[in-house]
């Protein structure tokens, strides 16, 4: 009733359960490309996205700030002669 179905040699670790099979089966490993963020990182970013706008003039603000950044950004790129 409680016995193994198949003999300790046969089994391989890819048919164990919870393991993970090498789809490329070069052996290599791919990470995500960044490294994880911190547990203060995370939540203080967590929050800042949560975080309501109080009134209509901070809203502005924040967006102004938003684009301002983000021409910067685009700015920075053609001049390095990137055109996304």
């Amino acid at each position: 009733m409680f016995r193994r179905r198949t003999s300790p040699d046969e089994s391989s670790a890819s048919t164990r359960p919870g393991s993970v099979a090498d789809p490329t089966g070069d052996g290599a490993t791919t990470g995500k490309g960044r490294p994880t963020p911190t547990r203060r990182a995370a939540e203080a970013a967590r929050k800042a996205r949560v975080r309501p706008v109080v009134d209509r003039r901070e809203s502005m603000r924040r967006q102004r700030q938003q684009a301002r950044a983000e021409r910067e950004k685009a700015r920075r790129a053609m001049a390095t002669g990137d055109e996304r």
